[in-house]
């Protein structure tokens, strides 16, 4: 069992702020930040690699910082950073004829990988930039060998895996492309089809059965006066989607190349169908997919629709619980993948069932929380927008844990298997590592859970709405900082805990009235109060108010407050404060370097980052690189005091300290 004591001053600084970090064996780069474990900004991604039957394939998921991989259908997730051949990734294309294969397109090039990502090589030469006339491509595709590229206005297509390239189609500056498709066709090129939209027209479809040398505009009925954005083809029949057309939206097929079409689903002024994503099983074309909202009935609005046998009848499965934008089927399976660009969720049985497996954080999402294990440095929990994911190497890889949407994770101090998951309203248990979870408690308190504070073997905290507390180590709960705040219309927001590691027993909590449609305090950050607990958090009283940031020193238990630009301290847990230094503009949080009470952090949540040397007296800035999405915590660890750590919603950062503020 952990003396309580010593576990606080090993932890309490970590934990205090809501993330902690475990040590590491780094070589510390002066000046730099540097990320760790999963971040998320910028465009995200989404291919399906066909895997080697009757293996999985691989789901990648791409935004700007991160490619994420899982090879069990998103029970897991691995993280890498898109350095190296894959920096300034524009898109991914699978290859459905063969297995392990995808194409990536970056700002410049194309790549090709056969083994499921390990290595790659590029494709495109001097006549890929040519075929594009200079300008930047932007979506990649292949079939039966053949792979296009199209940039604003052109197209371009290589016959040779990428080794020659040439340029098969261009509209003009007021047209943008729609759809494209490449139908396989045995011993010939594959026929080709692609809409274009002139602005403030209906868009027009045309058609190449040499390649791309000649092009046909279609004249059909159907696609005159309308607006085609999706085209789908299998060997045996070509799809188009219809939006946006009055009272004949839907999908239609071509069995002829195009000459004539058929709706399949909708496409009637009285049952039409809006389709927002729709896709086909290239190893199985019989199987096809469209997710969107039927107008007529049984009306069951947005859901996936799904064919077996190729169109010619369908029916309604389920409802993921996104604004699905893009829809990708593992070829030759069950499995489908839908995506709002942002969160992921994944169907086992072609769409009957959903459940989410990738959630990228938004604007309503806690800061990133990193929780280690004592004595087991090279495990941690990041959980970052909700999602947690597991390291047990000191952060070299990650793998994501199946989650209830989590706000945070605690790893029992004598157990590495048992954690403990907190959202919204809810509190899990899983006893295997974080494989599987068990539903435990549920409380109005736990509305707003954002972090887990653990003081001892068997006392934790929660903040979020007010303070919930266990004794038991997570087996029963009670609030014990009332969450509501009369009127019932505001919410006391508890946006920080921190214990005194030389009083055994005393707590701090800073909390904030926020508006209870806003409960994380995004609009409203004044009246503040800092409570203290003298007894593991069972009861609270008011010591200090409208402070915006504070801190306890580990060396001997001194507060430090920020209120405006002032920095205030206590001697006296709290009861009295005085004004010890000025601060360069009021802070979001302050941290204390646990082997020295003089040396100071400070953060403006925009990203603002300086230290000070001399217990607040001046200030010097630190280095920019760091976290700059609305930050919101900062601290030292106490048993790795060569590094600072800034979480934002979206990534956590740390920053070697060598050299700063000595």
């Amino acid at each position: 069992m952990l003396n309580h004591r010593r576990l606080l001053l090993s932890r309490i600084l970590a934990l205090a702020v809501g993330v902690a970090a475990a040590l590491t064996t780094s070589t510390w780069a002066q000046s730099q930040w540097t990320q760790v474990g999963p971040a998320f900004s910028g465009t995200r991604l989404l291919a399906v690699e066909r895997g080697a039957a009757p293996a999985p394939g691989v789901a990648w998921w791409v935004n700007a910082q991160e490619i994420a991989t899982t090879h069990d259908r998103g029970a897991s997730w691995r993280f890498a950073s898109t350095t190296g051949p894959l920096k300034s990734l524009r898109a991914l294309a699978a290859d459905g004829s063969t297995p392990h294969a995808l194409w990536a397109l970056t700002d410049d090039a194309v790549l090709r990988t056969t083994d499921g990502g390990a290595h790659w090589r590029t494709v495109s030469d001097e006549s890929f930039v040519a075929a594009l006339d200079g300008q930047s491509p932007t979506t990649v595709s292949a079939a039966q060998g053949w792979v296009f590229v199209a940039s604003r206005e052109r197209l371009a297509a290589s016959a040779d895996g990428g080794k020659r390239w040439r340029q098969i189609h261009e509209i003009g500056h007021d047209q943008t492309y729609q759809g494209f498709a490449a139908q396989p066709r045995s011993g010939s090129a594959p026929i080709l089809y692609l809409s274009f939209q002139k602005q403030g027209y209906y868009s027009e479809t045309w058609t190449s059965l040499d390649g791309g040398d000649s092009w046909t505009p279609l004249r059909a009925a159907r696609l005159a006066t309308a607006s085609v954005d999706r085209l789908v083809a299998t060997p045996a029949a070509v799809f188009a989607s219809l939006n946006k057309t009055f009272r004949r939206s839907g999908i239609y097929r071509s069995t002829d190349h195009g000459a004539t079409w058929t709706a399949v689903l909708g496409g009637r002024q009285s049952d039409y169908f809006e389709s927002k994503a729709f896709t086909v099983d290239p190893r199985a074309p019989r199987y096809l997919y469209a997710y969107g909202t039927a107008s007529g009935p049984p009306y069951l609005g947005d859901r996936l629709w799904r064919s077996g046998d190729g169109g010619a009848t369908w029916s309604p499965a389920g409802k993921a619980e996104i604004e699905v934008r893009e829809l990708l089927v593992e070829t030759g399976s069950a499995t489908l993948y839908v995506t709002d660009g942002e969160t992921i969720a994944r169907s086992l049985d072609r769409g009957a069932t959903w459940s989410t497996v990738l959630r990228a954080p938004d604007a309503f999402s806690p800061w990133a929380q990193l929780t280690f294990r004592e004595g087991d440095p090279a495990r941690r929990v990041l959980t970052v927008g909700r999602s947690s994911f597991l390291t047990t190497n000191s952060g070299a890889s990650w793998r994501s844990l199946p989650s209830f949407h989590h706000a945070a994770v605690d790893i029992d101090p004598n157990d590495p298997n048992r954690l403990l998951g907190v959202g919204d309203w809810f509190i899990y248990l899983s006893t295997d590592g974080g494989a599987s979870w068990q539903f435990r408690f549920i409380s109005s308190s736990l509305r707003t859970a954002e972090s887990f504070f653990r003081l001892d073997d068997e006392h934790l905290l929660i903040g979020g709405c007010g303070v919930t507390r266990t004794t038991d180590n997570g087996l029963t709960w009670r609030e014990t900082l009332p969450c509501e705040v009369p009127p019932l219309t505001t919410l006391r927001w508890t946006e920080k805990l921190e214990a005194d590691p030389t009083r055994v027993g005393v707590v701090y909590a800073l909390g904030f009235v926020a508006d209870s449609e806003f409960p994380h305090g995004l609009l409203t950050h004044f009246p503040s109060f800092l409570w203290r607990s003298n007894d593991l958090g069972g009861t609270w009283k008011k010591v200090a108010n409208n402070l915006r940031a504070f801190a306890v020193d580990p060396r001997d238990g001194r507060l430090l407050g920020v209120r405006g630009r002032t920095l205030l301290a206590s001697d006296d847990l709290g009861e009295t404060w005085h004004q010890v230094a000025t601060t360069p503009w009021p802070f979001d949080d302050l941290a204390i370097d646990p082997l020295r009470s003089d040396r100071l952090f400070g953060l403006r949540g925009s990203g603002d980052y300086v230290c000070s040397g001399n217990g607040g007296e001046s200030w010097s800035a630190l280095p920019h690189g760091g976290p700059r999405d609305e930050v919101g915590r900062l601290f030292v660890h106490p048993a790795d005091p060569r590094a600072l750590y800034a979480a934002s919603r979206w990534s956590l950062a740390q920053l070697p300290l060598a050299g700063f503020c000595e």
